[in-house]
């Protein structure tokens, strides 16, 4: 159990100590908390500095996190592999590199899973859904096609 009469609640992104009012300044600059995102058809990976310790004074700070969104027109529930293993997904870190790391591996596995067949991963009933809805293209092939990448460090 952590002794909270050392426990820090905010750090920098070299993980040293700072003031709720340094993590509060920090936060406001776009270039300073954003770490790495992409957007994968449709689907967006975030990685980020949060800057409150999300160990809670349990072992090495946790200071960063990669989360993983949805489509936003995408249908949550059901039978859909996709969403029940990514949608909402977070993992956390300890430091930036760590961060990095784990942001290209959720990379190559979001990529992974959504570049398989659209039979292996979506229900009929997922695709009929998509097809009804205002935004889907007349050719589903479409729905592989797309993949918006931005990396938040310019590479």
């Amino acid at each position: 159990m952590a002794d909270y009469d050392d426990f820090n609640l905010a750090y920098d992104k070299e993980g040293k100590p700072i003031s709720v009012w340094e993590w509060g300044r920090l936060k406001e600059l776009k270039d300073y908390y954003r770490v790495a995102q992409h957007w994968v058809k449709g689907w967006h990976l975030s990685t980020v500095w949060i800057g409150i310790d999300h160990a809670f004074g349990d072992g090495t700070p946790l200071i960063f996190e990669t989360m993983i969104f949805a489509p936003t027109d995408a249908d949550y529930g059901g039978d859909n592999p996709l969403h029940r293993h990514y949608a909402g997904y977070c993992e956390r870190y300890t430091s930036e590199a760590a961060a990095l790391a784990g942001h290209d591996r959720l990379l190559e596995e979001l990529r992974d899973a959504l570049s398989a067949s659209l039979r292996d991963v979506l229900t009929f009933a997922d695709l009929s859904a998509y097809a009804e809805s205002a935004r889907a293209p007349d050719d589903l092939s479409a729905l592989a096609m797309h993949d918006d990448d931005e990396r938040g460090d310019d590479t």
